[in-house]
């Protein structure tokens, strides 16, 4: 996904319908200018400043995932989120077997994050 050096400008979350888009601006003349999660559990950022440069957006397996982002995912369990869940192993299983991606979103400066979605697209 060619989102390296684009500035976030907006994010916007759907939560009754699902989605959650990232328009950005991007560096270059074909860089993408839109981001768009379908089928979205849950999304989590910290670092949001007024001048978010992205460095990537990757898609993550659902382990690597679960090692990345352990200690915000325990904090969550208690309330539910990003799902109910017992331990890590059946967070892993649950995600998988409803068929959601985890996508890691990392800036150069500022946001830093993940939507976990069913997919995405992207607008040029």
């Amino acid at each position: 996904m060619n989102v390296h050096d684009s500035m976030v400008v907006r994010y916007s979350a759907d939560l009754e319908n699902e989605t959650f888009a990232m328009y950005l601006k991007p560096d270059t003349e074909e860089g993408v200018k839109e981001v768009n999660f379908e089928g979205v559990l849950a999304h989590w950022f910290e670092y949001v400043v007024s001048w978010n440069v992205l460095d990537d957006i990757e898609e993550l397996d659902i382990k690597t995932f679960i090692s990345y982002f352990k200690k915000v995912l325990l904090e969550g369990k208690s309330d539910g989120w990003p799902l109910f869940f017992e331990t890590l192993e059946d967070l892993e299983e649950q995600l998988l077997n409803k068929g959601y991606k985890t996508y890691y979103i990392s800036g150069c400066c500022g946001i830093t994050g993940f939507v976990i979605a069913e997919q995405v697209s992207v607008k040029v």
